[in-house]
């Protein structure tokens, strides 16, 4: 979509533009925020607000202006003259959400903007990207697991498996696709708690395919009939991966028959 890598067939076009055959111009009216390989690391927060200004096409004065905007708009005033490698992950990302937003771009294209950010800032990231629909024509493309959180903000949804999109829609007809599922999240703080609640959520998670089977409605047979099949997955901080539960069901034929984690109480 920015022209960073070839597609390995097809075509892309922004506003008229062949991404293909012209990388540069959509680079000239986009902003993008990575999730990792953030830019201009080396150079201090104010700087590399400004330099992406100047680069997009703004005058001095402007990239400036706006730089010094974004600054106490993001909370960053005490921070402008640190160097980006000297701020923490949460900081950084936020300095990389305001770059950006530089040159007031038409297209904005977000990889996980609410990565290693506290609660405080998560809810300013999305108020700005909300204000943004508000406030002048722009398309902001989000590419992000926090559904709940994102839901706010994004007025069409496009889900993508193994590389597909499988499903388009506004978060509410998507919601309405799944009728009555329950979705259950939980946070666990400590390492402790943790590996205790990771056998506890286990333990659920094989009891109702016990439940399930019992009642003449397993998982394989719902996955034979297209309908949605529980998987589990517990969220894990930066210092402790997510720990994977198994997608246990779809593809067992005697879940029933599966060891269970010895009891954690």
């Amino acid at each position: 979509m920015l022209g960073l890598l070839a597609p390995t067939s097809g075509s892309i076009t922004v506003e008229g533009v062949d991404v293909v055959a012209h990388p540069r111009a959509v680079s000239r009216f986009s902003g993008y925020m990575p999730q990792t390989r953030i830019a201009m690391r080396n150079l201090e927060v104010e700087r590399a607000l400004t330099v992406t200004g100047r680069l997009r096409g703004q005058s001095e004065p402007t990239a400036r202006a706006q730089t010094n905007a974004l600054i106490e708009r993001l909370e960053l005033g005490e921070h402008r003259a640190k160097y980006m490698d000297r701020l923490s992950g949460g900081l950084m990302r936020v300095a990389a959400f305001g770059m950006a937003l530089m040159g007031d771009p038409r297209l904005i294209v977000l990889d996980e903007p609410t990565n290693e950010l506290d609660p405080l800032r998560r809810r300013m990231v999305w108020e700005i990207i909300r204000d943004l629909k508000r406030e002048r024509p722009v398309t902001c493309v989000l590419v992000t697991h926090n559904v709940l959180e994102a839901e706010r903000v994004v007025d069409r949804v496009a889900m993508i498996d193994g590389g597909r999109v499988v499903a388009v829609g506004t978060p509410g007809a998507l919601k309405a696709q799944l009728g009555d599922e329950v979705r259950l999240e939980v946070v666990l703080v400590g390492a402790a708690k943790w590996a205790r609640g990771r056998a506890v959520l286990l333990r659920l998670l094989l009891d109702y395919l016990c439940v399930c089977c019992s009642l003449g409605r397993g998982v394989h047979r719902r996955a034979a009939a297209g309908l949605p099949v529980l998987r589990g997955a517990v969220l894990g901080s930066a210092r402790q991966p997510a720990a994977n539960l198994g997608q246990v069901g779809a593809h067992d034929p005697h879940p029933t028959q599966r060891s269970r984690p010895a009891s954690p109480w």
